[in-house]
């Protein structure tokens, strides 16, 4: 029985840190893809006032 106990709690543990993985992977996902916009955003704003601020 304790064998049962502890091997479902294991298993529990393994569910639970395979899930804030991939809480933290989406986490880190969204933040990469925010600063891949702000990224596109600062471009555009260069390619519109040019390289230097203002053309």
């Amino acid at each position: 029985m304790d064998q049962v106990v502890s091997r479902s709690l294991t298993d529990t543990r393994v569910k639970q840190r395979s899930d804030s993985k991939k809480a933290i992977q989406e986490e880190l996902d969204s933040v990469l893809a925010f600063q891949n916009i702000r990224l596109n955003e600062d471009e555009t704003f260069a390619s519109v006032w040019g390289k230097n601020g203002r053309s």
